[in-house]
């Protein structure tokens, strides 16, 4: 915990507040393919679609599904965790988890219009706020440009030798039925337990609930993740959300391998 106690927090998340609440990014996905281009596009509930090609004429990577199409209804890819292990199975494709966790389910996902996911970054999914799920993530991982990050798997960082630790999280939240937020530890591998609730604690309609101390300096951690796992702060309601008033938050990732913060 000692570098957790000297560094300065780096990660500074905010909800203006509102009812579109489709905002928080459940995983990234990149095309590392060689082609000019590798683009993903979901339809919910029913079934993925990986295309690459040249621009203006990709076509479904034979690599991935059925001619590129996966099906997400399906029991071998209707959890996240079970589509990430398909995705990243491959060669051309690589996805990364942030804010949600291995067993939640893929209909949770929006649907997405085909987009190109060869950039510098990936391509995000996001929750869909119907749900009553809102998930940000304090992780290490991070996708790059794969010329300029010798050294890393893939092109992207990851939460190998990383600590996540969380400062502090404020929500207000509407709600229909029991809403929470939560603080949940997480790993990204298929071989071990997918999560662990660190905290947990109600929501009441229209009041703020906040975890940790605001007023605190900003590098007086309240939890930290083991190494190689992201903490994830999550709101969750029995029926729904109907808005998120207010949600700010104050973390960071720290890279013990190289004793820097990671913004």
């Amino acid at each position: 915990m000692g570098i957790l106690e000297q560094k300065a927090i780096a990660v500074d998340r905010s909800f203006s507040g509102g009812t579109d609440l489709d905002s928080s990014v459940a995983f990234t996905i990149q095309y590392i393919g060689e082609e000019a281009d590798g683009e993903v596009a979901l339809v919910a509930s029913t079934s993925a679609t990986f295309i690459h090609g040249d621009n203006g004429s990709e076509s479904g990577d034979t690599g991935i599904g059925s001619a590129g199409v996966v099906d997400i209804s399906a029991a071998a890819n209707d959890t996240v965790g079970e589509f990430s292990d398909t995705v990243n199975a491959t060669t051309n494709w690589r996805l990364v988890l942030k804010g949600a966790v291995r067993d939640d389910a893929m209909a949770n996902i929006l649907a997405k219009t085909s987009a190109t996911a060869k950039l510098n970054g990936g391509l995000d999914f996001y929750f869909d706020g119907g749900d009553g799920i809102y998930s940000v993530a304090i992780t290490g991982n991070e996708f790059k440009n794969l010329s300029s990050n010798p050294g890393y798997d893939d092109g992207k960082y990851d939460d190998k030798g990383c600590i996540n630790g969380l400062a502090y999280v404020t929500a207000t939240v509407t709600e229909t039925g029991d809403a929470t937020i939560k603080v949940i530890e997480a790993s990204d591998s298929s071989t071990t337990s997918t999560w662990k609730e660190l905290y947990s604690v109600a929501i009441a309609d229209s009041t703020a609930q906040t975890i940790g101390n605001s007023a605190s300096p900003y590098n007086e951690m309240v939890y930290a993740s083991d190494e190689n796992k992201r903490l994830i702060v999550r709101i969750t309601a029995g029926t729904s959300l109907d808005s998120l008033v207010a949600f700010n938050l104050r973390g960071c990732t720290v890279d013990l391998r190289r004793g820097r913060v990671i913004s």
